[in-house]
């Protein structure tokens, strides 16, 4: 079955596998991404996807669709940027895969 978003504070999340069988690790990608996330005021949604490596660095960041806010847009990267900077930690050992792939939606914090 496909995993249901995680909502959190302006963001939802899809990550295959990992909500389930790894929620530590789930949580703390949240975690280090909304500490980053600074949107500017305004009811914006932007997607990006990117993949983390075994060591817990990010490659492939790319937007998946974009909000039309350029300003919002670059904010949400520049947060998985700034949390793929070693915030996230390497992907758990018993997972079975050399990166995972994950896709955000960020939304402002009370826009829905």
């Amino acid at each position: 079955p496909e995993p249901q978003p995680r909502t959190g504070e302006g963001i939802n999340v899809r990550m295959e596998g990992l909500r389930r069988d790894y929620p530590e690790y789930w949580n703390n990608i949240i975690r280090q991404i909304q500490r980053c996330f600074r949107p500017p005021s305004g009811n914006w949604v932007t997607s990006v996807t990117f993949m983390i490596r075994r060591d817990g660095s990010v490659t492939n960041l790319a937007f998946e669709r974009r909000s039309g806010n350029a300003s919002f847009d670059f904010e949400a990267m520049g947060a998985v940027e700034c949390a793929g900077q070693g915030r996230f930690g390497p992907l758990p050992e018993e997972l079975p895969y050399e990166v995972q792939p994950i896709r955000f939606e960020f939304r402002p914090s009370g826009g829905q």
